[in-house]
């Protein structure tokens, strides 16, 4: 069940268009919303009220759980801000903290997830924040003797989103597939070598054994020619 949005009607007499609020926790545990909210006022400009709509974060949430990128690999969306959003690990953009009563939204840097948070803080580090990430990027780094790929991606619509989504895969889910691959092939050529060899015996024996059962009957009609 959604929470009412904070500043919901405010913020939409305020801007007098049509926006998304910001994120805010539901009243269940564990749902987090975000709404679409219109202002709407008579002919004379006055106005009657304000319409908004909730939506759930959740379905996101599922979504992007169920894309198997790699073993360890995760998708997270977060605000210009680094507000957490959404992500594949299914993360909370919540979280109570030490110290305050209501929860706090999580700053992707903070996240608990390994691989989110390093290719969070290397992306912060590299365009000095995450403002500056105007189009889409592909890039590779080390951290702590790991290699990563991430692919970040900016996302805004004219009514007040201003997201970005990351894609961040550590290379050692591609070697352990390529390793995996490797090995398989390896043994199937050991199976393939094996088989070759056991037919070529097969085949030779198949071949000679009448050539044999010739040489051993010229032998006999020789020796019976030798006794006459």
């Amino acid at each position: 069940m959604p929470a009412c949005a904070p500043g919901t009607k405010k913020l939409s007499q305020r801007t007098n268009k049509a926006i998304w609020t910001s994120i805010y926790p539901g009243f269940t545990p564990g749902s987090v919303f975000i709404a679409a909210s219109q202002p709407i006022r008579d002919r004379n400009g006055k106005l009657l009220g304000v319409s908004a709509v909730d939506f759930s974060l959740s379905g996101l949430q599922h979504y992007l759980h169920r894309i198997k990128l790699s073993k360890t690999g995760q998708i997270f969306a977060i605000e210009r801000s680094g507000l957490l959003v959404a992500s594949s690990s299914q993360e909370s953009p919540f979280r109570k903290m030490s110290g305050k009563q209501q929860l706090q939204r999580v700053n992707v840097l903070d996240s608990q997830t390994p691989v989110i948070r390093t290719a969070a803080k290397y992306l912060y580090e590299h365009f000095g924040g995450f403002g500056d990430i105007k189009q889409r990027q592909q890039l590779k780094f080390s951290r702590d003797g790991q290699e990563y790929f991430v692919e970040v991606l900016p996302f805004a619509d004219v009514y007040g989103l201003n997201w970005l989504i990351a894609i961040a895969v550590p290379e050692s889910d591609f070697k352990g597939q390529i390793n995996k691959n490797t090995r398989t092939t390896i043994l199937l050529c050991w199976g393939a070598l094996l088989l070759s060899t056991i037919a070529g015996v097969v085949t030779a024996r198949w071949v000679t054994l009448p050539l044999l059962r010739l040489n051993e009957a010229a032998k006999d009609i020789a020796a019976r020619e030798c006794v006459l």
